[in-house]
């Protein structure tokens, strides 16, 4: 089983924005965890059109959480960036999907909030 960098990426992004608190700039997250910019801008896209993230421009502008973090789940930040948990290897058949979907239930029950306070 392997989790794919998608879903890292942006379950990392939601919990260090909601950390900080602000407006975090792309740039600034993608030094910070070592993502890489241009793939973090498509990640914060996604999110963005989720309705998890708001966007500013300018000077004191980027991201920020549209939501309160105790209201965000993980599994809804999975689903944001349309990434499966689990990516199956070639010809394991639909128990991995299965198991997926079981993961999700249980990462629905986890939110951002959650992630920040461990």
């Amino acid at each position: 089983m392997r989790i794919p960098a998608k879903s890292d990426y942006a379950i990392r992004a939601l919990v260090a924005i909601a950390a900080d608190g602000g407006f975090v700039k792309a740039e600034t997250l993608a030094d910070a965890e070592g993502i890489p910019f241009e793939y973090l801008q498509n990640i914060l896209g996604d999110l963005r059109h989720a309705g998890l993230l708001d966007a500013q421009r300018g000077h004191d502008g980027g991201y920020r959480l549209a939501r309160e973090a105790d209201s965000i789940t993980v599994s809804e930040v999975l689903d944001a960036v349309a990434s499966p948990l689990i990516e199956p290897y070639a010809g394991s058949g639909s128990i991995w999907a299965e198991l997926d979907a079981s993961i999700r239930v249980l990462l629905a029950s986890f939110t951002v909030a959650d992630l920040v306070a461990r």
